[in-house]
């Protein structure tokens, strides 16, 4: 049987056009869902709290029930929007246990602030300091006049203290 070298092409194309046809549909699906996708995360990313922050603590006075100390922070706003809201020192496990308020405090996108105060607190929370670092938390009112708690990530050296 012989064939037409044309009607073959000719064959050949509307193969590839079939299949062509059924492969589109599914390339649009998976760009659609992959713009979808970069596009939710940057929606994510714009309303992420984006906080960090470096501790130093100076002037240790320790006893067996408690440990006095200057402590200062530089809180960072890593986010892409200005943030306001209330920043304390307080214990992880039990955030009403607050050891010090900073009050409210602004922080616009990109920059920083400075925190510092007299601190004291039980000989047993600064103890555990040294092993994971105090906890500084940022409480937020959101638009619809809810308050978000965020504790900020910090660095910082906690000296062992001396009797």
């Amino acid at each position: 049987m012989a064939y037409d070298r044309h009607e073959m092409c000719r064959s050949l194309g509307q193969e590839d056009s079939m299949i062509a046809k059924s492969i589109r549909p599914l390339i649009v699906g998976a760009a659609i869902i992959a713009m979808t996708g970069l596009t939710t995360h940057t929606l994510a990313e714009k309303n992420q709290i984006l906080l960090s922050a470096t501790y130093q603590i100076a002037s240790l006075n320790a006893d067996s029930t408690s440990v006095s100390m200057d402590f200062s922070a530089t809180v960072s706003n890593n986010g892409p929007k200005d943030l306001s809201g209330k920043i304390a020192l307080n214990n992880p496990s039990l955030i009403q246990k607050i050891y010090n308020q900073f009050g409210d405090q602004s922080i616009p996108a990109g920059k920083n602030i400075k925190l510092s105060a007299s601190v004291t607190v039980p000989r047993e929370e600064y103890d555990a300091w040294v092993n994971r670092g105090p906890c500084l938390m940022f409480y937020m009112t959101t638009d619809r006049g809810d308050i978000k708690t965020y504790r900020i990530p910090m660095s910082g050296t906690t000296p062992a203290p001396s009797e």
